[in-house]
């Protein structure tokens, strides 16, 4: 068995423990997205402008070209020959662009205001 797997099982169980010991609902907060439930329970707590599914991870796939267009003219790009790409900040979205950059046989990059998220 992966060892990960045996890991999650392990979490599942002090999950389950945790929730009969102390009579509290445990959410499941391992996906991207936590689930209806988990929202439901936030939203009675929150007090926010009437917009929905503030909690939905959106993947930088799933962004409008129109978006990445209006972000590259706002840099100054040429629109045409440019390749623009929205990722989260990430040491792994970095590993990402730094090795498609090499495999364009780029020599030098300028990263805009890079973020760390903590």
């Amino acid at each position: 068995m992966i060892f990960h797997i045996e890991e999650i099982d392990r979490i599942r169980e002090v999950e389950e423990q945790t929730a009969k010991q102390n009579n509290v609902q445990v959410f499941d907060i391992s996906n991207w997205n936590s689930g209806e439930e988990y929202k439901n329970y936030l939203y009675q707590y929150l007090e926010l402008p009437s917009i929905n599914y503030y909690f939905d991870y959106i993947y930088s796939y799933e962004i409008d070209e129109k978006i990445h267009s209006q972000i590259r003219k706002k840099l100054n790009f040429n629109l045409s020959s440019n390749i623009s790409v929205l990722l989260p900040s990430s040491t792994l979205s970095i590993v990402n662009i730094a090795n498609f950059l090499q495999k364009q046989k780029l020599k030098k990059c300028v990263f805009y205001n890079r973020h760390i998220f903590l």
